[in-house]
């Protein structure tokens, strides 16, 4: 294989292929691309980091809530029979080899499935000003969770203000009438002075 063209390998397993590596009669690179049966409803996917063995270790891809997948911190010990299709990387076709696998891939941090990227369909679909229109709401609904949270707020500074002014409430008239006494005083110093003259 060595000798062939990168561009007249196939990069997918053939049935045969996978059953040599479920007999472990073929060693799939570092690198390969794996779809690995996890006894769920879906499969699992990621790349063969190395062996343990006769057992692939497989870096599987997780995705987040926006279904963006990217490769988990951890890699896995895969049994080769649960391996049911790989794909071949190799160099210059990677973004070919995901496209095989269903993945586009982006960047090691950014592999979104196909069906989830836009397609051709969903732009026949797209009607001029529908994002405009999803604007104008979107913009209305911040404005009013904006105007709820004013209002919490004030009510939250008032409430505050009244448990102070509560708490507080005897200080405030004994520093009131300690001011007024003061302030009583400063007017008759003056007529005091005017006196002596």
């Amino acid at each position: 294989m060595a000798s062939e063209e990168p561009n007249t390998i196939n990069l997918e397993s053939s049935e045969e292929d996978v059953k040599k590596v479920h007999k472990g009669k073929l060693t799939l690179p570092v690198g390969t691309l794996v779809e690995v049966e996890s006894g769920e409803d879906s499969p699992w996917f990621g790349e063969i980091n190395g062996y343990e063995g006769l057992e692939p270790l497989v870096t599987y891809l997780e995705a987040d809530e926006d279904n963006i997948h990217t490769f988990q911190i951890h890699t896995y010990e895969a049994p080769k029979e649960a391996i049911n299709r790989f794909v071949r990387l190799v160099k210059g076709r990677k973004r070919e080899a995901w496209k095989i696998l269903g993945f586009c891939y982006i960047d090691r941090h950014e592999i979104v499935p196909l069906e989830d990227m836009n397609s051709d369909d969903s732009d026949d679909e797209w009607q001029p000003g529908d994002e405009e229109e999803e604007e104008e709401d979107d913009d209305e609904d911040e404005e009013e969770d904006d105007s709820d949270e004013e209002e919490t707020d004030e009510e939250e500074a008032e409430e505050t203000d009244e448990e102070e002014a509560e708490e507080t409430g005897d200080e405030e008239d004994e520093e009131d009438e300690e001011d007024e006494e003061e302030e009583e005083e400063e007017e008759k110093e003056p007529l005091k002075k005017k006196k002596r003259k």
